[in-house]
């Protein structure tokens, strides 16, 4: 049998900030595509993956904590 130990961090503000940073921008560069994919299947035809992934590169633009992730 083989255990497993579950330890709970307690980051002090500057390394919680950074997370908190961090799953901000992945989320919302997770979001950012998949709505640009629903508004473009209502106007034309849905946008390829290799579309899909050249347009992160073009987000970094917009949102510059993309390059720090």
């Amino acid at each position: 049998m083989i255990a497993s130990y579950t330890y709970r961090p307690y980051p002090d503000a500057i390394t919680e900030g950074r997370l908190n940073t961090a799953l901000d921008t992945r989320v919302w560069l997770c979001r950012k595509p998949l709505e640009e994919c629903h508004t473009a299947r209502d106007k034309c035809p849905t946008p390829t993956m290799r579309g899909t992934q050249a347009r992160i590169v073009t987000l970094k633009d917009q949102n510059p904590a993309v390059k720090d992730v």
